[in-house]
């Protein structure tokens, strides 16, 4: 049969684990946080492609820059995606 811990070796024990537990958790936060960071930069690309070319353009979400792209190189209408 094991012996009973003192409260002293309890303690211990706790503050081993709840640091294990601690750390674990804030690697966790950096992880998720750097995902979240990858995720808003291919959302930025997403948003920053032509819907005709897929070229990347800097800055496409800025509605002149669309424009002139638009205008200057896909002169007709955008495909329909629910043509039948």
């Amino acid at each position: 049969m094991p012996r009973e811990l003192t409260g002293t070796e309890m303690q211990a024990v706790w503050e081993k684990y709840l640091g294990r537990e601690s750390e674990t958790h804030k690697r966790d936060i950096q992880r998720a946080e750097g995902k979240v960071t990858e995720i808003d930069e291919l959302l930025n690309r997403v948003r920053n492609t032509c819907k005709f070319c897929g070229e990347y353009i800097y800055n496409y979400s800025d509605v002149d820059r669309m424009a002139e792209h638009v205008t200057a190189k896909h002169l007709e209408p955008e495909p329909e995606l629910s043509q039948g």
